[in-house]
């Protein structure tokens, strides 16, 4: 999952706060900066120390998740569903990326889109997996695309909420071909670390697909039993 922030001139670019402050040495709202001041600026690491790396464009990170990964794209003030479907199409990793709806605007906006595409929703009921699964049958039968690409990587998916979602929910999902998204940060994290991955394990033979964690690398040692080779 990746954050999209939208610069003064128009370019799409990985960042998570509205404010340059915490992450850079600069300080102020990212919106009212151009990109060419944006592309130049140090990052700092979780502990506030500078480092040598600086903001990536979403064009430099779908080059370098091309047949790699899959992502989830979480778009920030300003930016539209139109703008992030033109790049995913100009990357071409339309079926490796998800656009992340939060409520019945966003899925509106999304269905207006001359090209559908893989989505992640939130869905805290059984009930919200069959509203959201209603407007996507009636959207990709008028793309006439199979329902929810169900021969792609990228399913539709539903973010079920931090920590260990209830199993009618998970299984609603199951049941409609849609993947689970469980949230592990912070808390559970914690857990996770200290219980040497027993919390994710329990969460996978619960029946979640996907767990948003903050130890990605620990969480598939301890769900695959092997740490990840890298590529």
């Amino acid at each position: 999952e990746i954050d999209v922030a939208l610069s003064r001139d128009s370019v799409l670019f990985l960042f998570h706060d509205d404010e340059l402050d915490r992450l850079t040495t600069h300080a102020g709202p990212i919106a009212e900066r151009d990109w060419s001041d944006l592309d130049t600026m140090r990052l700092r690491d979780r502990d506030g120390r500078l480092t040598a790396e600086t903001i990536p464009s979403l064009e430099e990170a779908l080059s370098a998740v091309r047949d790699r990964a899959l992502v989830t794209l979480d778009r920030k003030r300003g930016v539209s569903y139109a703008s992030l479907a033109q790049a995913l199409r100009a990357a071409g990793v339309t079926e490796q990326v998800a656009l992340i709806l939060y409520d019945g605007d966003d899925l509106r906006e999304w269905a207006a889109l001359e090209e559908v595409g893989p989505v992640s929703f939130g869905a805290a009921t059984p009930l919200d997996i069959e509203r959201a699964r209603q407007v996507g049958r009636e959207r990709y039968a008028a793309a006439g695309a199979e329902t929810f690409r169900r021969r792609e990587p990228v399913p539709m998916m539903a973010f079920v909420g931090v920590g260990q979602p209830p199993t009618t929910l998970l299984q609603r999902a199951r049941e409609a071909n849609v993947k689970s998204i469980a949230g592990a940060f912070g808390v559970f994290d914690e857990a996770a670390a200290a219980d040497g991955g027993d919390t994710y394990r329990e969460w996978v033979e619960a029946g979640v697909d996907v767990i948003a964690t903050n130890r990605p690398l620990a969480a598939y040692e301890a769900i695959s039993g092997r740490y990840p080779t890298p590529q």
